[in-house]
């Protein structure tokens, strides 16, 4: 597909917009060396990319009876240093490039509307969106395709002419099944065979990844 035939861009939040998972990881990890738990340091990895409800579901069957306290001290490390999270690289100049070329931007996260927007206008660029889409307004969340097609259906445009930015499994699964010109930006995690095997877009950054689709992007 020619650039000139997209008409929205769609980016996940966490990880791909926001250094967020970093944070997150590092502050899990803190958490657990408060009661010598570092056994669990691989934890919070299980969890990129979910739903806060799966999010939960995962971390209580991982952390079995150590689940309250670890979580309670975990909120409590990310209370006093939540503005420490910082924007993923390019992510400024490439929303004002799409901004430039007309194209319609929207956020599709699994975390929840009211806090993804509040993350997003603290990081200063909630103004590039014409729509925040959390994943309590989905039924199904990802990796299944409903906050894709939502997303699309709020900017009116068909998911095929959508490009999605994704850094996890399961949120380049669910804009893959969309239907979404998908573009991953790995993260935390890399993707495995099964990712690989579905033949999108995979670039280090967002300036390369858009580049890759062939817009004259300049920095």
């Amino acid at each position: 597909m020619n650039t000139e035939e997209y008409r929205a861009v769609i980016f996940d939040m966490d990880g791909t917009l926001l250094d967020s998972e970093n944070f997150y990881n590092m502050t899990f990890n803190q958490a657990l060396y408060k009661f010598g738990l570092t056994h669990y340091k691989d934890t919070y990895l299980l969890s990129v990319g979910l739903r806060s409800d799966l999010s939960v579901k995962l971390f209580k069957k991982e952390l079995g009876s150590d689940y309250e306290k670890v979580i309670s001290k975990w909120k409590e490390i990310r209370s006093k240093e939540k503005f420490q999270i910082s924007l993923k690289s390019g992510v400024k100049e490439v929303l004002k490039f799409f901004k430039k070329i007309n194209l319609q931007i929207a956020v599709a996260t699994s975390a929840d509307t009211d806090y993804a927007s509040s993350l997003l206008k603290e990081a200063g660029i909630i103004k590039y969106f014409d729509c925040v889409i959390g994943g309590d307004q989905v039924k199904h969340p990802k990796p299944f395709p409903d906050i894709y097609r939502k997303a699309a259906s709020l900017l009116r445009v068909k998911t095929k002419y959508c490009i999605a930015f994704e850094d996890s499994s399961p949120g380049v699964k669910s804009a893959h099944h969309a239907g979404c010109k998908t573009v991953q930006i790995p993260d935390l995690t890399k993707p495995d065979y099964e990712m690989l095997s579905l033949g999108h877009t995979i670039a280090p950054n967002l300036v390369l990844a858009t580049s890759k689709l062939g817009f004259d992007i300049k920095i």
